[in-house]
C-alpha cells in the first residue's frame, strides 16, 4: 500500500492505493492519431538561466483594490493563458509605453465603432 500526497483541494480523494493493482502503460499510436500535437513554447532564458516571459499585448485594464491591473497576453502563449498583472510588477518592461498606447488605440477604435463614427481619414461616410 502506498499513500499519495494530494493538494488540499483534493481532500475528498482517497490517497491510499495498492501498488499490485498498477499496470504498465503501453502506448498505442493508433489511438488519438487525429488529435493535433501541441506545439512546444520556446523557452527564452536570461543571463542567469531564469525563464523570461515576454508581454505581447495588454488586452484590457481594471482597478482592483485601488491598484491598476492589466490583462496580459503573453508571447507564444494561447489566449486562455492570459493573466492579470499589477502595474507595479510590469511597468519596468522596455515596451510598456507602446503596449499602453496600443491598448488606448484599440479602446478608442471600439468606442468609435459603437458610436457609428467613420474611421475613414477623409471624413467621408
Amino acid at each position: 500500500m502506498r499513500a499519495l500526497r494530494v493538494a488540499e483541494t483534493m481532500n475528498r480523494v482517497h490517497d491510499v492505493f495498492n501498488v499490485d493493482r498498477l499496470k504498465h502503460h503501453k502506448a498505442n499510436p493508433i489511438m488519438f492519431r487525429n488529435r493535433p500535437i501541441p506545439k512546444a513554447t520556446p523557452v527564452i532564458l536570461d543571463d542567469d538561466g531564469n525563464e523570461l516571459h515576454i508581454i505581447e499585448a495588454f488586452l484590457t485594464q481594471r482597478q482592483f483594490n485601488r491598484k491598476k491591473e492589466y490583462l496580459v497576453k503573453w508571447h507564444s502563449q494561447p489566449e486562455h493563458e492570459v493573466t492579470w498583472e499589477l502595474k507595479k510588477d510590469i511597468k519596468h518592461v522596455s515596451h510598456f509605453k507602446q503596449l499602453l498606447q496600443a491598448l488606448r488605440e484599440r479602446k478608442q477604435a471600439i468606442k468609435a465603432t459603437t458610436r457609428g463614427e467613420c474611421s475613414d481619414p477623409s471624413g467621408k461616410r
